[in-house]
């Protein structure tokens, strides 16, 4: 969740740079993370995240109104809100 209107989509490919045995352990409900806009679709109103800590150096707080504001490569913070299999 980047905001209380935009979710945004993480594969599990961009999780982490390294295997993530347990996705629960590692990643809880409510877990704050910090990452990099992989893509913007606005027609259909998706944002992929990466977490990869090699796409996400830099550390700055999100302000996010709307898809919109959102641009390849921006870096984002945001709440994890589930896991789905």
């Amino acid at each position: 969740m980047l905001s209380r209107k935009l979710d945004a989509k993480i594969h599990l490919s961009n999780l982490s740079d390294g295997y993530v045995e347990n996705l629960e352990k590692e990643f809880p409900i409510g877990k704050l993370v910090v990452g990099k806009v992989a893509s913007v679709e606005p027609l259909s109103k998706r944002v992929e995240v990466t977490l990869r800590t090699s796409n996400a150096s830099k550390t700055q707080k999100s302000d996010i109104n709307g898809l919109n504001s959102l641009h390849v490569g921006d870096i984002v913070s945001g709440q994890i809100k589930r896991i789905e299999s």
